[in-house]
């Protein structure tokens, strides 16, 4: 039995203690105790352990622990720590070599797969793909982006249009008629009939003032329409000269039209304040104000 082990054992048992209470207040594991006590060392997990039991153990059994860890180091050596088992390493599995007659080919693991040949058309076939998406955005962007740029134009059109459609609509539900119509008498023969939009002339008008109260009058006779329209402020407008509907539709601040008409002359419009009227010369101004729904009818006398 070790020297070491009988000096540890001998005081503990003149101290009348077993293992378990030496256990309860040191927190060293009985079966490390047992294992100082019987000089087997290895037990323990490594020699810093073993000098640390044995310095604590000796102290709390009332012994000096220095001559104890200089005979620990004088027998250490015969007695070596059982050092920790190395994890065993995993087994890697030997495939089987393949079979002749299944659906895959073997090939040497360390060469690779077998070279596939570029030349069966997989990759052209990809750049034909690519290629063709690259078309198809550039396409798509040719005829959505100039619309998606207009919207806000296109949306306000729409807007003052069916404003100034539902203000007729409702002059039309309360009165049940239209705005009255300016007859003018006279007998005179058939014109041409030109359509085409002219630039504005030199025509100062002035876009805030309010309609005029009276008009100036036409002369007692016609013999034909010389009509001339000039836009102040966006508006909506239909015109129809002797039966034929030449505009419809949205007109701009700074438009300006010319007709002639051997019959007659009917304009409506969802904005008055916004459509200026010269005709045969003569300047009436203002047909009514701002988002006011009127139609008027200038005739020839025949």
């Amino acid at each position: 039995m070790d020297e070491i082990g009988s000096i540890l054992r001998e005081a503990r048992e003149l101290k009348g203690l077993t293992l378990n209470e030496v256990h309860e207040t040191l927190r060293i594991s009985v079966k490390f105790l047992k294992a100082l006590e019987n000089g087997q060392y290895s037990q323990l997990p490594s020699a810093t352990h073993v000098r640390g039991y044995l310095s604590k153990y000796a102290r709390f059994l009332g012994l000096d622990p220095a001559p104890l860890l200089d005979r620990y180091e004088q027998v250490k050596d015969s007695q070596p720590v059982i050092a920790t088992a190395a994890a065993p390493q995993p087994t890697i599995p030997i495939l089987p070599e393949p079979e002749t007659g299944t659906f895959f080919e073997a090939y040497d693991l360390d060469v690779g797969p077998p070279a596939t040949d570029s030349s069966n058309g997989s990759d052209w076939i990809g750049r034909l793909i690519i290629l063709a998406l690259i078309v198809s955005i550039a396409l798509i962007s040719w005829r959505f982006v100039p619309l998606l740029l207009n919207q806000n134009d296109t949306e306000a059109e729409v807007l003052a249009t069916s404003a100034a459609t539902q203000e007729a609509l409702n002059e039309l539900n309360s009165t049940g008629s239209l705005s009255p119509t300016i007859t003018l008498t006279n007998t005179s023969g058939f014109e041409g009939l030109p359509t085409e939009r002219t630039s504005p002339e030199s025509t100062t008008i002035d876009n805030s003032a309010p309609p005029a109260p009276t008009r100036s009058p036409l002369p007692a006779t016609l013999e034909s329409i010389e009509f001339k329209l000039d836009i102040t402020e966006r508006s909506w407008v239909r015109v129809v000269v002797d039966d034929l509907t030449v505009y419809e539709g949205q007109m701009r601040k700074g438009d300006s039209f010319n007709w002639t008409a051997a019959d007659y002359v009917t304009l409506r419009t969802g904005n008055a304040a916004g459509v200026y009227i010269t005709i045969n010369g003569i300047d009436l101004g203002r047909l009514g104000g701002r988002s006011q729904v009127i139609e008027e009818t200038w005739q020839t006398t025949q």
